[in-house]
């Protein structure tokens, strides 16, 4: 495998976070919980069928714990920018 980086994962990954809370903010939270979840259990199997479980690429929690993982950072920006931005709406 070739070391190339991915530029504009990071920026994409802040922008889906930033976008995903600006939608959540008129959504209410167990509805968000909810399809935040679906988003998970998507996340699982598709990781699943197309990821290998590769032990030198997840070392600590393996590559579904990865998943979570991410998953989690996902949901805790998207609950952040909901909050902040229902503060400053009132």
């Amino acid at each position: 495998m070739e070391r190339k980086g991915a530029p504009f994962l990071l920026f994409g990954f802040l922008l889906a976070i930033l976008l995903g809370g600006v939608i959540a903010v008129k959504i209410n939270i167990l509805l968000v919980s909810l399809l935040n979840s679906i988003n998970l259990v998507l996340s699982l199997v598709l990781a699943t069928v197309f990821i290998p479980d590769n032990p030198s690429w997840f070392t600590v929690v393996g590559r579904n714990g990865a998943v979570v993982f991410i998953w989690s950072i996902y949901l805790a920006g998207q609950m952040f920018i909901k909050g902040i931005l229902h503060v400053v709406r009132q």
